[in-house]
């Protein structure tokens, strides 16, 4: 869905608004998504997902490892109400400031970080599990192991 058809919708509140690459989905991810969706309760559930290019240029070469579709299929299994396609920091800045979402639910490593959008709330999620980066590494070390 793109930002702007998402602002024209009568979101019911409280919107709760969840971002990042979602490449290889683990265990973090779905209980990013679990506590947004308990927290939206009737309300809505929006995932801004980063582009590839978005996911590329902060991961480096290789990533993401599938594709925006590839993840986007994936992502509409779980509990969310609308996904967005977010490729750069004027795209989150537009849907911020055009959804208005009322909590922000990302993993606890972001506690520390200071956000571009301090009027939203943000509710921190203690995966303490795998991370897509540690995923990548056991499967390439695997495969280094099985060839020696």
């Amino acid at each position: 869905m793109r930002i702007e058809a998402l602002a024209k919708l009568a979101l019911p509140k409280p919107v709760v608004l969840v971002n990042g690459a979602f490449d290889l989905i683990h265990s973090g991810h779905l209980k990013i998504l679990a506590a947004a969706r308990e927290r939206a309760g009737d309300g809505t559930v929006v995932l801004a997902l980063d582009s590839d290019r978005k996911v590329s240029a902060a991961k480096g070469p290789g990533r993401p490892i599938l594709s925006a579709v590839e993840r986007s299929v994936a992502l509409g299994y779980f509990p969310i109400d609308y996904l967005v396609e977010i490729d750069s920091d004027e795209d989150m800045w537009k849907l911020m400031t055009l959804v208005k979402p009322n909590l922000r639910v990302q993993g606890e490593e972001y506690k520390d970080h200071k956000t571009r959008f301090p009027k939203v709330p943000r509710c921190f999620v203690a995966d303490r599990g795998i991370h897509t980066s540690e995923i990548i590494r056991r499967i390439v070390e695997d495969n280094i192991q099985q060839r020696d």
